[in-house]
């Protein structure tokens, strides 16, 4: 994010990032002593511009949340995420969003832990699971197109 910073791709000062990226609580059902995650940016899944906290220039704002685990060593296990990215009014779709459902969740049962949503919450489309900063390069830079 401090690259995308630097180059102009956020529209938020630097230590807004700072204070809107942080440990939170980890989603219900993967709580543990050894599980961590980290959010950025309010989830609202009504969309509403006011309530975007990381914007970048474009007009284009998202959110995030990574949950991990304590592997061996200095290795983290990736439990689940959610990496969503909403357009201005009028863009088609909506919103565009990742997720990586914790283990154990009924979508793995019908081989869709990894999904994307696009502009749709009752439309899941299979994805490859993302590492996370790679998901976070996709928030920073998808393109807004228009014909």
């Amino acid at each position: 994010m401090k690259r995308a910073y630097d180059d102009d791709v956020l529209a938020v000062p630097q230590h807004d990032i700072n204070r809107y990226v942080h440990i939170v609580a980890p989603p219900p059902g993967i709580e543990g002593a050894r599980v961590r995650a980290i959010a950025g940016g309010e989830k609202d899944f009504k969309r509403r511009s006011e309530s975007a906290q990381l914007r970048r220039s474009d007009g284009v704002w998202f959110h995030f949340t990574i949950t991990v685990a304590e592997g061996r060593g200095k290795a983290l296990d990736l439990l689940a995420y959610t990496f969503e990215v909403a357009y201005p009014d009028g863009h088609v779709p909506e919103f565009i969003r990742f997720d990586l459902n914790p283990p154990g969740h009924p979508n793995e049962a019908r081989e869709m832990r990894s999904h994307m949503h696009p502009g749709r919450e009752d439309l899941r489309l299979p994805a490859p699971v993302l590492d996370p900063l790679e998901a976070l390069h996709l928030m920073l830079r998808m393109e807004i197109v228009t014909k």
